[in-house]
C-alpha cells in the first residue's frame, strides 16, 4: 500500500506496522510545479478568468493548507457574491486575507 502524508510528524513517529509500504512526504512548500498542480485540482470544478501560472509566483511562500485555504475563500467569496467565476481580483484578494490570516497567527 502507498500513502501520500502530509504531517508535521516525523516518518519515525508513525506506526511502523501500519502497512504502509511507501511514503511520499509533501514538503511545508510546494515548488513552483506543485503549486500550479494544486491551484489546477481545486479549481477543477469553478471557473477563474486566470491561469495558475499567473498567480504561482505570489504563492511560494505558502504551504499546501495555505495554499488550499486561499482557494476555498476566493470560490466562497464568489459565491457570496453571485459570481459563477473567480477573478484573479478576488483571488489575489484571498491571498492578502491569507497573508493577514498568517501574520495574526504568528502573533500568538
Amino acid at each position: 500500500m502507498d500513502v501520500l502524508v502530509s504531517s508535521s510528524l516525523g516518518e519515525q513517529q508513525l506506526d511502523p506496522l501500519s502497512g504502509v509500504d511507501s511514503m511520499r512526504w509533501l514538503s511545508e512548500k510546494p515548488n513552483h510545479g506543485e503549486i500550479i498542480r494544486l491551484l489546477n485540482l481545486k479549481f477543477r470544478d469553478f471557473e477563474r478568468d486566470f491561469d495558475s501560472s499567473e498567480v504561482a509566483d505570489e504563492l511560494k511562500e505558502y504551504s499546501h493548507a495555505d495554499i488550499e485555504r486561499v482557494c476555498i475563500n476566493a470560490i466562497r467569496l464568489s459565491i457570496l457574491h453571485g459570481q459563477r467565476m473567480v477573478s484573479k481580483k478576488r483571488f489575489l484578494r484571498s491571498i492578502a486575507l491569507e497573508s493577514r490570516r498568517r501574520d495574526i497567527a504568528r502573533q500568538d
